[in-house]
């Protein structure tokens, strides 16, 4: 046992080894004491038991952005301890949610400062983002021999869209019959990109809607052919009407969708419960 006469698991407390031969023999009382209190002690500092719901389309169903997350580590005699790494991690979280805390990861190593503050703030007062999914979460906390301090987050509801105004009308404004051709771009797939897609909406009189939601989709694409109209990669988007009932699509960096993988004539669709505008694009 690389010299040591017996390895204990599993169990604290006393236990008892007995040599015997011819007869003869010699009983050892041996202890296995329980672990050693860890040597730090990180707490919650602030940031605990924030809601948030989720807004905007960046991603299907929009993100939850929550404020900066602070733990203290102190050592025993109570002083903070400073230039120590500390880690945040996602625990207990409901199936199918993300957690983002830096550009791309769900974990974030940090260093206390001076005063043993360790703050998880990765853009303007922001700590992390959640998606796709809503309800109660945890963030963990720790450092190197210290206990843990978890955050109990919460992804609230999303309020209901606003209820499409009957009898409106959707009429294609601008974008409509452009081809473009596929071409590489740094670091993805040769694809096409499309100028802006504009849609006017008007309600029953005549009149432009303000605030009005618009959806976007894609009703026929040729089957090997992959449209993206959002950064984070989905292929539907919302968006809604400006004071003169226009309503674009472009969160492509200005561009309204790109297309990959193939080329061919292309439909995408602005809906508004009924009323919908149809846009004809090719890529070839």
């Amino acid at each position: 046992m690389g010299g040591n006469a017996v390895f204990a698991y599993y169990a604290d407390g006393g236990f008892g080894v007995t040599a015997a031969c011819d007869g003869a023999s010699a009983a050892f009382k041996q202890t296995v004491a329980g672990l050693a209190p860890p040597a730090l002690a990180l707490s919650v500092l602030s940031g605990d038991h924030q809601s948030v719901a989720r807004a905007g389309f960046a991603v299907p169903g929009g993100k939850a952005v929550f404020g900066t997350l602070q733990v203290k580590l102190i050592d025993a005699s109570g002083q903070p301890v400073p230039k120590a790494d500390v880690y945040f991690r996602g625990g207990v979280k409901p199936e199918g949610m993300a957690i983002q805390m830096s550009s791309n990861s769900e974990g974030a190593l940090l260093t206390t400062d001076a005063n043993g503050i360790a703050t998880l703030d990765r853009s303007g007062n922001h700590g992390l983002a959640c998606y796709y999914a809503e309800g109660a979460f945890t963030i963990v906390a720790g450092a190197n021999n210290s206990s843990t301090a978890t955050f109990s987050l919460t992804v609230a509801p999303s309020a209901p869209p606003p209820a499409p105004i009957a009898g409106a009308s959707l009429a294609v404004h601008a974008g409509d019959g452009q081809t473009q051709a596929r071409i590489h771009g740094a670091g993805r797939s040769a694809a096409a990109n499309f100028a802006a897609l504009t849609v006017q909406l008007k309600g029953p009189d005549g009149v432009p809607l303000d605030g009005q939601q618009i959806s976007w989709s894609s009703p026929s694409h040729p089957r090997e052919m992959a449209l993206q109209t959002e950064p984070g990669g989905g292929m539907s988007s919302i968006t809604f009407t400006d004071a003169n009932g226009m309503s674009t699509l472009n969160r492509m960096s200005g561009f309204s969708v790109r297309a990959y993988f193939a080329d061919g004539p292309f439909t995408l669709q602005a809906s508004h419960g009924s009323a919908t505008a149809l846009f004809h694009l090719t890529v070839g």
